[in-house]
C-alpha cells in the first residue's frame, strides 16, 4: 500500500465487511479473480472493508462481494443471493437491491424486485433468508437491534423512520423518529443508546438526540449557514456541528442537551468545510475548498476558536464509526483508478486499492 502523510502535522449501509469469522457450512472461495467492474464500497471499521460488482464471465451476469479483513491488503470473493440478472443489465449498478452493513461482518441485503432479504453473519461467505420486514413501524428500537445507517424514509407515505435490524436474525424493522428529521448521523465516540438525527432549514440546522434508543428526544435549534453543515464527535464524547461557510462552531459537551455557539478566526475568505473528525489526540481536524475549488485543510486544538490552514490536506474527512478515518463516506468506488485512504490516527494515511478483478 502506498503511505501518505499529511506533512502539516487526517465510512456504511454502517460498520463494515471482512472474511468469515463465524462456524458453519462456508462456501468455496472464489479464488481466481472475478471479471467485473467495481462499483460500491462500504468500510465497518479500520480493517473490514467490502465492494459488490458484476460478474459477466458467463451469461447471464451475478453479482458479487469481495471482502477484507486486512485493511483492503487481501479480498475474498463470493457471489450475493440474488438471482441473475440478464446480459442487458450486467453492471451492479443496474441491479434493484440494498446492501446494508449490520456490524463488521454482519451484512443484510435486500432485493426489491422479489422483495426478499438475507442476512449473513460471516461477511458474505454463507447467507440466510431473513424474515419479511416488519410492516408497522415501533416507537423505538428494541433490545438488541442496530440503527442502519441508511436514509431515512417514510412507511406508507406517513411520517418518518429509521431502520433497525437484529444482528442474529437479519429482522428489520421500522422506527419512528421525529417527523422533520432527514439525516441520520452515526457518531464516534457516542453510547450505543445514542441516535442523533438532524435536518437543514434556510440558515439553521435542528439537532435531534435521544440517548434512550427512541423512547424520547431533544430538539436544539442551531445557526449554520446557507451552506450545510459537519457534524462530528470526539473520543471524549463532546459533539460538533460546523457551519459549512465557517461562520460558526456549535459545541455541546452533555449529549446534546446545552451548546455553545462559537465565531471561529482562521479562516480564509471563501473557504467551505466539507468534512470534520477528532483526531485521537485531541483537536479538531477539516477538509475544505477554496474559493477557487482547490482543496485545503484547517486545524484546531483550542476547541473550535482559532484555526490554523494546513495546505497540504488535498482530500475529504470522515470518521468511521466503528474505528479509524476514511477519505468520505458513504463511498462509491467509481473506477479502479479511484483512491481511498484509510487513517488509524487521522494524519498518517494509506491508501488502498480496489479488489482486483478480471
Amino acid at each position: 500500500m502506498k503511505r501518505l502523510l499529511i506533512t502539516a502535522a487526517a465510512l456504511l449501509a454502517l460498520a463494515g465487511c471482512g472474511t468469515a469469522t463465524t462456524a458453519g457450512p462456508a462456501a468455496p472461495d472464489i479464488t481466481e479473480a472475478i471479471a467485473g467492474q467495481v462499483e460500491r464500497l462500504m468500510v465497518g471499521d479500520r480493517d473490514h472493508l467490502c465492494a459488490t460488482y458484476g460478474d459477466c464471465t458467463g451469461r447471464p451476469c451475478r453479482t458479487m462481494i469481495a471482502a477484507s479483513a486486512d485493511g483492503g491488503e487481501t479480498w475474498t470473493h463470493h457471489p450475493l443471493p440474488l438471482d441473475t440478472y440478464p446480459a442487458r443489465r450486467p453492471h451492479v449498478n443496474g441491479l434493484i437491491f440494498d446492501l446494508i452493513v449490520v456490524t463488521p461482518t454482519t451484512l443484510r441485503v435486500r432485493s426489491w424486485h422479489e422483495d426478499r432479504s438475507w442476512f449473513s453473519t460471516d461477511a458474505g461467505a454463507t447467507w440466510t433468508r431473513a424474515p419479511r420486514d416488519a410492516a408497522d413501524p415501533v416507537p423505538s428500537v428494541p433490545a438488541g437491534f442496530v440503527p442502519l445507517d441508511i436514509a431515512l424514509r417514510s412507511v406508507g407515505g406517513v411520517g418518518t423512520f429509521l431502520w433497525a435490524a437484529d444482528p442474529v436474525t437479519g429482522e428489520a424493522v421500522p422506527v419512528k423518529v421525529p417527523d422533520r428529521a432527514d439525516t441520520q448521523h452515526s457518531l464516534p465516540g457516542r453510547p450505543a443508546d445514542d441516535m442523533w438525527l438532524s435536518s437543514l432549514h434556510s440558515g439553521t440546522m435542528d439537532v435531534f438526540a435521544s440517548h434512550d434508543r427512541g423512547v424520547s428526544w431533544q430538539t436544539a435549534t442551531l445557526p449554520v449557514g446557507p451552506n450545510g453543515a459537519t457534524m462530528t464527535a470526539g473520543p471524549d464524547g463532546t459533539v460538533y456541528v460546523l457551519a459549512g461557510n465557517t461562520i460558526a462552531v456549535n459545541r455541546s459537551t452533555d449529549g446534546g442537551r446545552r451548546w455553545e455557539t462559537i465565531r471561529p478566526a482562521g479562516f480564509a475568505k471563501g473557504v467551505l468545510i466539507d468534512g470534520a473528525i477528532v483526531l485521537p489526540q485531541g483537536g479538531l481536524l477539516l477538509s475544505a475548498r477554496r474559493a477557487d475549488r482547490s482543496r485545503t485543510g484547517y486545524r484546531s486544538v483550542d476547541g473550535g476558536r482559532t484555526f490554523q490552514e494546513l495546505p497540504d490536506l488535498d482530500h475529504d474527512l470522515d470518521t468511521i464509526p466503528a474505528g479509524g478515518f476514511i477519505d468520505r463516506m458513504p463511498r462509491t468506488w467509481e473506477s479502479h483508478q479511484d483512491r481511498l485512504l484509510l487513517s488509524d490516527d487521522g494524519l498518517t494515511w494509506h491508501e488502498v486499492t480496489a479488489p482486483t478483478t478480471r
